[in-house]
């Protein structure tokens, strides 16, 4: 009984941290820091991580591996936004601290929903596993396009071609796009 209520304590924090995280990721799309947003996606992150410690695992697992990861990500992460105050390459940390954090947290939810839920589970084959970890990668390839879409690092003109089955880019005036967007930014 008293697992049944500390799972459901962690995932609820778990399910906020993640909540939130996309809401930091948005504001880092739209250079608003959302201090208040920011605090709360760090720390119940640091807590999800903390708390899946606790759960009665025998040896080392996966979860122990994503828990050291994602506490190690976050140290970086909050040092970088704190004491560090995103000056030089702490700023670039940052971001890529939070960006990795949410991925950790998001890919673990995908993984416990496919573990967990019935529905889910039922359909699920050994052989659907890479689709599943793919599918998670691109949703955040799509966040750093978006990011560097509009810091002009890939042109406006952009557009997503198929290719051999694999996700090709085709860039039309790359050079040109870029010299008028650091000129605009200027």
């Amino acid at each position: 009984m008293i697992l049944r209520i500390y799972t459901i304590i962690h995932v609820v924090i778990s399910l906020l941290g993640i909540a939130s995280g996309f809401v930091v990721i948005y504001g880092l799309l739209n250079a608003d820091p959302l201090e208040g947003w920011t605090k709360f996606f760090l720390w119940t992150t640091v807590l999800t991580s903390v708390t899946g410690f606790f759960f009665p695992f025998r040896g080392f697992t996966p979860a122990f591996a994503f828990g050291i990861i994602s506490l190690v990500v976050l140290a970086a992460a909050i040092y970088a936004r704190y004491p560090g105050e995103l000056a030089g390459h702490w700023r670039w940390i940052y971001v890529v601290g939070v960006v990795l954090a949410q991925y950790l947290n998001f890919f673990v939810l995908i993984v416990q929903s496919f573990q967990k839920i019935p529905a889910l589970k039922k359909n699920r084959s050994d052989a659907e596993r890479p689709v599943v970890q793919n599918h998670t990668a691109c949703g955040f390839g799509r966040v750093r396009c978006a990011w560097r879409l509009r810091d002009g690092q890939i042109p406006r003109r952009t557009r997503f071609t198929h290719f051999e089955g694999k996700r090709m880019i085709e860039i039309r005036d790359l050079y040109q796009t870029n010299k008028n967007a650091r000129k605009e930014n200027r």
